[in-house]
């Protein structure tokens, strides 16, 4: 066994002592066992001999020469084992049960009982002593009667001992031992217990991940450059920790993160970990959500973290609201495993989150890691494409640095992308281009506005758009401006003097089909952003405040699209507010402020169309950085929107007349474009080019479904085509 001042080599030299230990508490046990004579022989009668052993009308077996000695014996070992523990406590030899015991404050007696079953798992003997101590070879796994005959040696120590097997004790507690199946139903001194596999395991310097947790939980073993220098909170983080770890007091240190950055809050806790050279497990607490194991599983998430002596990294900590049945009863076993077991843990997502009261009394700190500034994410944005594959002479990333609000995660993803599209083009360059990088960035952005309406994939161009030319001045101006937004509020320090109001708001006012929907197309296509058609059906609800959750849910999953918004009819959505006269008015009326607040406080692009700007209310105007009126198109506009309304494919017979059509039918643009299609559809079923007949015929199913009659007036020559 080695001398009392003799650390032990490793965790085995340690296991090796034990289970000499075991094997005289076996041994008297056996001793014991023959002299009650209290053995069945296997029968189905019990002997006489055996009832009065079991009323003890023998002399205990420990009285005699040889139950003493072993006695003796057992307290000899146990006393040198202690002794080889401490010492090697004080030369640094790390030695897994004590630290277990520790841990979890553990008894002597407790810990005996991880002995007896972790002796089954190094020596198949054990399985062929404990069932004949159990009278019955098929009983392999110690009961909790055999254990009280192993280690009590009388009954006022078995009544104490008796608690260690209940649930609120820490070996079940902590599922660190656990019923054999079958067993639950059973007496509790019946009752077969085995070690938890993951326990057992760890016991014996294993070094996996407890499967069960599996694909859920992820160990992360930073270095100590991890991060370091990249962010200023990443060191900020390290420092705090540091200090905390540093106190002779140091119990429990919790730190909420919350913002759209979950790349950089990942960053952080692994920064923060490497700094001071402790393990980090990173749990998707929303993969975790889907078990119908939850409670365990967190609980052994926290007891694993306590085993490796590792921080815990909860990511997604959103979905578990304290409210409700189901969300309030994980945040529940979430914050009891916190407090039981945490040490250092970290809560990461987008909304900040809120202990329970009893995590409120340990060390908590709050870190909020919003989108990067546009001077950051220039610089990430050089960082990543200066490295593999550099970028080719046309990229502009002052420009994309400023169209996409990226978090670090989303920037590194993006460039990935752009690389991997330079290396497919044709060319073989390899060399990321600007239009690769655009594309990656729409495939970047959130596609959760999808929800909420859908995307408008046209692509038209300004020479598309017959507008006025002070129209469509105003709209260049307007891309200027979206285009250097950032560089004036971040580069040239406006930012700080407008803390509000910072995103782009337009107004497109004027009658239906004069070309909104087109211009919001093009311009989206001029800044490289995708453009989202919201949907007012999805959004607008006669239930009381969830037109508001709406809402909130389209602003935010359009701060994270890096899209452009588009509310057509937006007065059923933004108009006036009325005078309060009952309850419906004064919950419309709140809608319409939340909305108020919504835009102020959104940074990015929300255009408006509505055909009658008079219904807007006089709020939201003010708040409007752009107001643009399209007019109903004259003659020369309507002459212009029929020249570029048929395809050059489009097959034309001679006497199509654009200047009749023009002058006659003052109609907009959108009737115009319906026209053209419907007779494309009458000349392709009739086998004929597009002539003047199918445009008459198709101007009069137009007339039809706007409600207009079909007059001579208008018609004049072709009127007898549509009688």
């Amino acid at each position: 066994m080695g001398r009392s001042d003799e650390p032990y080599a490793d965790n085995l030299a340690l296991l090796g002592d034990e289970l000499a230990w075991l094997d005289v508490v076996v041994e008297l046990a056996v001793l014991c066992q023959q002299t009650a004579a209290d053995r069945t022989g296997g029968g189905l009668a019990i002997s006489e001999e055996a009832v009065a052993g079991m009323l003890g009308r023998r002399p205990p077996p420990v009285n005699t020469a040889k139950g003493t000695a072993l006695l003796r014996e057992i307290a000899n070992r146990r006393e040198t084992i202690s002794g080889r523990v401490a010492a090697s406590a004080g030369a640094g030899v790390a030695l897994r049960l004590p630290r277990l015991v520790d841990l979890f404050s553990l008894s002597p007696f407790e810990r005996d009982v991880l002995v007896v079953c972790l002796a089954l798992e190094l020596d198949a003997k054990y399985e062929r002593l404990y069932g004949y101590l159990h009278d019955d070879v098929t009983r392999r796994a110690p009961s909790v009667e055999l254990v009280f005959r192993l280690l009590c040696h009388d009954a006022r120590q078995r009544v104490l001992a008796r608690s260690s097997f209940l649930a609120s004790s820490p070996l079940y507690r902590y599922a660190l031992l656990e019923d054999v199946a079958g067993e639950r139903g059973r007496p509790l001194a019946a009752r077969a217990v085995k070690l938890d596999d993951a326990i057992a395991h760890h016991l014996l310097g294993g070094a996996d991940l407890d499967p069960r947790l599996a694909p859920c939980v992820r160990l992360v073993v930073p270095k100590p450059s991890d991060g370091a220098g990249e962010n200023g909170e990443h060191g900020r983080l390290a420092a705090a920790l540091e200090r905390y770890l540093g106190e002779p007091t140091a119990d429990q240190w919790l730190a909420a993160f919350h913002g759209p950055d979950r790349t950089a809050q990942d960053e952080a806790a692994r920064a923060a970990c490497g700094a001071v050279g402790v393990p980090l497990l990173r749990v998707d607490l929303e993969a975790l959500g889907e078990r119908e194991s939850f409670d365990r599983d967190v609980r052994l998430v926290f007891r694993e973290a306590a085993l490796r002596g590792a921080a815990v990294l909860l990511d997604g900590g959103d979905g578990f609201a304290r409210d409700g049945d189901k969300g309030g009863a994980r945040a529940r076993a979430i914050d009891g495993a916190m407090v039981e077991m945490g040490w250092i843990t970290f809560v990461a997502g987008a909304r900040a989150w809120e202990p329970a009261d009893a995590l409120k009394r340990q060390r908590f700190f709050t870190w909020e890691f919003t989108v990067p500034a546009y001077l950051e994410r220039r610089r990430l944005w050089h960082a990543e494409l200066n490295g593999e594959a550099p970028a080719g002479p046309d990229v502009d990333v002052d420009e994309v640095a400023a169209q996409f609000r990226f978090t670090r995660g989303e920037i590194k993803n993006a460039a990935s992308i752009a690389r991997t599209l330079a290396r497919l083009r044709a060319d073989g360059a390899g060399r990321v281009g600007q239009n690769d990088l655009q594309t990656a960035c729409r495939a970047e952005s959130n596609p959760g506005l999808l929800h909420f309406g859908r995307k408008v994939r046209a692509r038209p161009g300004w020479d598309d758009l017959v507008l006025p030319a002070e129209q469509k001045t105003q709209l260049r101006e307007i891309v200027d401006y979206i285009r250097h937004h950032e560089a004036v509020y971040s580069a040239w320090g406006f930012g700080e003097k407008h803390a509000l109001g910072r995103g782009t708001n337009v107004l497109f006012s004027g009658p239906s089909g004069t070309g909104k929907t087109m211009t919001a197309a093009i311009m989206a296509g001029e800044l490289g952003l995708d453009l989202y058609q919201i949907d007012l059906s999805t959004v607008v609800s006669k239930y009381i405040g969830e037109t508001e959750k709406n809402l909130s849910r389209v602003f935010r999953e359009a701060e994270t699209s890096n899209a452009m918004l588009f509310f057509d009819e937006a007065d059923a959505l933004f108009g006036r507010r009325s005078e309060v006269k009952d309850a419906h008015d004064r919950y419309a009326n709140i809608e319409v402020n939340y909305l108020l607040q919504k835009m102020e406080e959104h940074e990015g692009i929300v255009v408006l169309a509505t055909n009658f700007s008079k219904n807007v209310d006089e709020a939201f105007l003010r708040r409007l950085h752009f107001a643009v009126l399209f007019p109903f198109p004259e003659k020369d506009e309507r002459l212009q929107i029929w020249r570029g309304v048929f395809p050059v494919a489009a097959p034309l017979t001679g006497d199509v007349d654009l200047e009749f059509l023009a002058r006659r039918f003052k109609i907009a643009g959108g009737s115009i474009k319906n026209i053209a299609l419907g007779a494309a559809f009458l000349a392709q079923s009739e086998g004929e080019a597009i002539g003047m007949r199918q445009i008459i015929l198709a101007t009069k199913r137009e007339f039809q479904k706007m409600g207009k009659i079909c007059a001579k007036a208008d018609f004049g020559d072709f009127y007898a085509l549509v009688t």
